[in-house]
């Protein structure tokens, strides 16, 4: 099983190569200045070989916006210094990296600008990272906005955003037309400007998307290959998450998929959908642990029968807690409270083997905070203090995948 499958995903591939190339103004056009040294069929992250549980890379936003990248090498023994990649054009200070791989030699970025334009760029071996473009900049989200981005198969990315009057928007990459248009979908419903969209295949043939409207309605819609994008529906409106909230998806099985997500009070709630019976009411999970209201929820399976959750409470705890199929879920429990971290800051957790899980996340100063869980969780570390993040980035964090 790919214990990292479901984790927010960012890499690249060795150290950072500085190279200086003319702008572009789409990734076909960016592709193309290669010269294709390599062909741009790529495996998907779901068929991909299991990645190298020896380097780890990280990516963030600084204050500035200008965005870094760290990486770890077993064999080098330890972090390296936190790198610029291409400092001349800058994010929105504190906006989320997604970093997804096309293949061994091939990682994409995409952020938002401080204009909500969606930026780009990419790293191929050997020629490195090179300059930030735009991606059909009509188009604006709330600069900070988290971009969603995934494979289909070996020639199809689409990325999800959050406009600025709340409708989602899709874009899609194929080889033969590069970037296409952006495209609302369904605009008749709105999410609450700058709220992340959420994207899980079940298959190839169906993707699920998520997202929380202005009044916290937790909303969904769907698209298959022989019907295409059907309109949103919501989730037991009942419950309401926190208005903007991430809506945290992840597949257990073809059949059971699971959701997470806080509400207006920090409570962190739960629903589920089976093949058999459709959605499921929202519950709490141990509810006398409050997060800050909104706060991402990290969820990840360490095996079909073991899921844990992470998030940071309103004193800048991090708490975790899991779910196991024989005993159902366990009280929330701190992960060594002598440490705070930024209220409500993202927790990004990743596995590299079935005993070791890595976690990162921002300070109050922005300082980059991880720690270990070997059997035991050890105690938290700082990972080159002399760069900051801008407090409560998301730290983005994969193992290679070669």
């Amino acid at each position: 099983m790919r214990r990292n499958r479901f984790l927010p995903v960012g890499a690249f591939i060795g150290s950072v190569v500085a190279v200086v190339l003319p702008l572009v103004t789409s990734v076909s056009d960016a592709h193309a200045a290669t010269n294709n040294p390599y062909d741009y069929r790529v495996t998907p992250l779901s068929e991909a070989p299991i990645e190298n549980p020896k380097h780890l890379d990280l990516f963030m936003t600084d204050r500035d916006g200008t965005v870094f990248s760290t990486f770890f090498v077993e064999a080098e023994g330890g972090w390296s210094a936190w790198s610029k990649i291409h400092s001349e054009t800058k994010a929105n200070p504190g906006a989320p990296v997604t970093a997804v791989w096309g293949n061994a030699n091939l990682l994409d970025l995409f952020t938002t600008g401080r204009d909500g334009a969606v930026l780009s760029t990419f790293f191929s071996a050997p020629q490195g990272w090179r300059s930030w473009f735009t991606i059909h900049p009509e188009a604006k989200a709330r600069p900070g906005t988290p971009v969603t981005a995934l494979w289909n198969g070996t020639s199809h990315v689409d990325l999800f955003i959050t406009g600025t009057d709340g409708t989602i928007l899709n874009a899609v990459w194929e080889p033969e037309a590069g970037w296409q248009t952006w495209v609302p979908i369904d605009n008749a419903v709105k999410a609450k400007p700058g709220a992340e969209v959420t994207a899980v295949w079940r298959d190839s043939n169906h993707l699920d998307l998520f997202m929380t409207g202005a009044d916290g309605t937790v909303f969904t819609s769907f698209w298959e290959a022989r019907i295409g994008w059907q309109p949103w529906s919501t989730i037991h409106p009942e419950v309401k998450a926190n208005p903007g909230a991430t809506v945290t998806a992840l597949w257990r099985n073809p059949s059971h998929l699971d959701l997470f997500m806080t509400a207006a009070d920090g409570t962190v709630f739960s629903a589920a959908w089976e093949f058999a019976t459709g959605w499921q009411s929202w519950f709490a999970v141990s509810s006398e642990v409050k997060t800050r209201p909104g706060a991402p929820v990290t969820a990840v399976w360490s095996n079909p029968n073991h899921l844990d959750l992470f998030m940071t409470g309103a004193d800048g705890t991090v708490w975790s807690t899991f779910w196991e199929s024989a005993r159902g879920w366990q009280h929330w429990f701190a992960i060594h409270p002598e440490v705070k971290v930024n209220p409500g800051a993202p927790i990004s957790a990743i596995w590299s083997t079935a005993s070791h899980l890595d976690l990162f996340t921002t300070g109050t100063d922005g300082t980059v905070w991880s720690t270990v869980w070997q059997g035991d969780w050890l105690r938290w570390f700082t990972i080159d203090p002399a760069v900051k993040a801008a407090p409560g980035a998301r730290i983005t964090a994969v193992w290679a995948p070669y």
